[in-house]
């Protein structure tokens, strides 16, 4: 189906849009830190693996709620727990650590995760709430996050001349990130729907 205008308008600002979500939520942040005088984070330091797994519960529900109408990029629910879950919890060395100790797992999950949901939604506006918003989308999407963080505590502590560049060049990377990912998708897409397919082929024959 065709995008409307305003989501083809936010898409257009993409990535600009999260740093304005991060505005708010640091805002925000502010305000929970004076109430909170430093109990949420003492807490946070004592989460282990479990509940960080059980917390795409929390993700799945956020997802459902705070979602603007027509503009699917602005997700503050999902993205606002996500914001807060990482400053309260996975900013503590202690959380990582455990992490870092799970992470073959965790990476073995999010590999059939990502498989799982690949299959199911193949052909799916995955960019829309009828995707989005699904248990399995939200499962996948925190599991990833958390492999990912615990995959590179254990094996990302390099500097080298990338890395470096990288570091250099992150502000660059972060605007255009979203151009190579549509490429990508642009060239993945042409190469599955112009090959023959092997029912062709064999026909052909």
């Amino acid at each position: 189906p065709k995008p409307s205008s305003a989501a083809s308008d936010a898409y257009k600002r993409q990535p600009l849009w999260y740093i304005q979500m991060l505005w708010i939520f640091s805002v925000l942040l502010i305000w929970v830190r004076r109430v909170e005088k430093d109990r949420l984070w003492k807490l946070g330091e004592k989460a282990d693996v479990p509940f960080l797994v059980l917390f795409a519960i929390v993700i799945w529900g956020a997802a459902q709620i705070l979602n603007t109408p027509m503009v699917v990029v602005y997700r503050f629910g999902i993205y606002g727990a996500g914001f807060f879950v990482g400053y309260f919890i996975l900013s503590h060395d202690e959380v990582m650590d455990r992490l870092e100790k799970c992470w073959l797992p965790l990476a073995v999950c999010a590999v059939i995760l990502a498989a799982a949901f690949t299959v199911l939604y193949w052909g799916r506006p995955y960019a829309e709430h009828s995707v989005l918003d699904t248990p399995l989308c939200s499962l996948f999407a925190w599991i990833a996050v958390i492999a990912a963080l615990a995959f590179m505590k254990k094996w990302g502590d390099i500097s080298n001349t990338l890395t470096r560049w990288m570091a250099a060049k992150s502000w660059g990377l972060y605007l255009f990130h979203y151009l190579f990912i549509a490429m990508t998708a642009y060239y993945l897409t042409c190469l599955l729907y112009t090959s023959p397919s092997p029912r062709d082929i064999s026909g052909s024959r």
